[in-house]
């Protein structure tokens, strides 16, 4: 939950590649992929004194796949996707960042 008080959204954009399969865009597939980034980024990004993943956004129209050989000849599938992220960040944190990290709060 957003303390309204103590914190302000902000977002920005990561680009994943995977070796996998095709992903077909269906939506439970989508929701999938968005909660498993999720909780992946919530166990490890931030921290209550700096920001925290809130919401992650897969977008569908920026979704590219490619496939290759490997070295043994196999064919080797890569899909690239571009993911939005929502996070919960700490007020004094965005503001020392908006001053270069150079300011004590």
């Amino acid at each position: 939950y957003l303390n309204a008080a103590n914190e302000i959204l902000t977002r920005g954009n990561m680009h994943l590649t995977l070796l996998q399969d095709t992903i077909t865009g269906k939506c439970d597939e989508i929701i999938q992929l968005e909660e498993t980034i999720l909780n992946f980024l919530q166990r490890r990004v931030g921290n209550d004194d700096t920001f925290r993943p809130a919401c992650v956004f897969v977008n569908e129209n920026a979704m590219a796949e490619r496939m290759s050989r490997n070295e043994v000849g196999k064919i080797v599938t890569s899909v690239a996707l571009r993911i939005e992220v929502t996070y919960s960040t700490n007020k004094r944190f965005a503001e020392k960042l908006k001053n270069g990290g150079n300011r004590q709060t």
